[in-house]
């Protein structure tokens, strides 16, 4: 039921709200299903990782960089994908030799390699500049440049990023990379090939962190640095904990949250950067499990009212 009204929700959107504020929402939802994909990485395998922005970018510059050749969006966007999956399967094969801590730091140090190499190379990705004028063209005749149509052409991509990765967690796949992230040295010991799986968790983060840089950088009509820049590998981090980490939806309504959250303090103070840090330290003090636990916690919440009432003496008739 939720899952329908949600669909239809998102598909009237476009026809009720004014067309200024389909970008807000659009990045929105491009941000959630990018803290969904890092998610199944930090929070259903186990594997921290600080660098995600490095595929949020690659998809982004793929963007920009066929540019020149005129493609089709949908052909730019499954480039992207292709192209964060392949640089994730490379660079996940080198550096899952590694694990805890010393994982994190290195996926920290790729993501901020790609980030200094757009300045190396700044005739090719245009460097502090970056790569503006991004046009979307047109698919089987519609303009993509409409406010509208785009909505339609980004939550086709979104729904198939969504989709995917909820086949992934039902599937026998997700339910081992659950093992592997609860013990994965018993998960050794039992014969599940543990670098394998973690592998094809790093890959498919990857993937669906391209497809949203590439839906964002259409989305902007432009493709900058900060696409690749640290911070933007700490918000779907950040998302994923408000949100509840260890459940498919949780990131999705942390992203929902956090960007409403920025967006509301940077219309009212300059300060909002502390005003959002202090939002989160009172998610992560008094709702560690993200929203997703509200639910649980107020069913605990009415069965422990309801007990202290039936254990309490009742008063005799007078």
């Amino acid at each position: 039921m939720f899952l329908i009204a949600l669909i239809v929700l998102l598909l009237v959107v476009p026809q009720i709200l004014p067309r200024g504020q389909l970008f807000f929402w659009q990045r929105v939802l491009i941000f959630a299903v990018y803290a969904m994909s890092v998610a199944l990485l930090v929070g259903f395998t186990g594997l921290i990782s600080f660098g995600q922005a490095a595929y949020f970018g690659i998809g982004a510059y793929t963007i920009g960089l066929l540019l020149p050749l005129k493609l089709a969006a949908p052909i730019t966007v499954v480039l992207a994908i292709i192209a964060g999956a392949v640089v994730a399967l490379i660079v996940g094969a080198i550096i899952l030799r590694a694990s805890g801590l010393a994982f994190g730091m290195l996926t920290l140090a790729f993501g901020q390699a790609l980030y200094q190499l757009t300045f190396v190379f700044k005739d090719i990705t245009g460097g502090e500049n970056g790569i503006p004028g991004i046009l979307r063209g047109t698919v089987l005749g519609i303009n993509l440049g409409n406010p509208v149509t785009y909505w339609y052409f980004g939550l086709f991509w979104l729904a198939l990023g969504v989709g995917f990765l909820a086949l992934v967690h039902a599937s026998p796949f997700g339910h081992t990379l659950r093992v592997i992230r609860d013990d994965p040295k018993r998960a050794g010991f039992l014969g599940i090939p543990v670098f394998r799986y973690q592998l094809g968790s790093y890959v498919i983060a990857g993937a669906i962190g391209a497809l949203a840089g590439a839906l964002y950088a259409l989305l902007a009509g432009i493709v900058t640095q900060d696409m690749l820049y640290w911070t933007l590998s700490g918000d779907p981090l950040i998302m994923s904990l408000i949100g509840g980490l260890r459940t498919f939806w949780g990131p999705a309504a942390g992203a929902v949250l956090f960007i409403w959250v920025q967006d509301q303090l940077a219309r009212q103070t300059g300060a909002w950067i502390l005003y959002q840090g202090l939002t989160f330290l009172v998610f992560v003090l008094f709702l560690p499990e993200g929203l997703a636990s509200l639910p649980r916690r107020y069913q605990l919440w009415r069965a422990r009212r309801q007990a202290r009432a039936e254990a309490a003496p009742k008063r005799a008739p007078a």
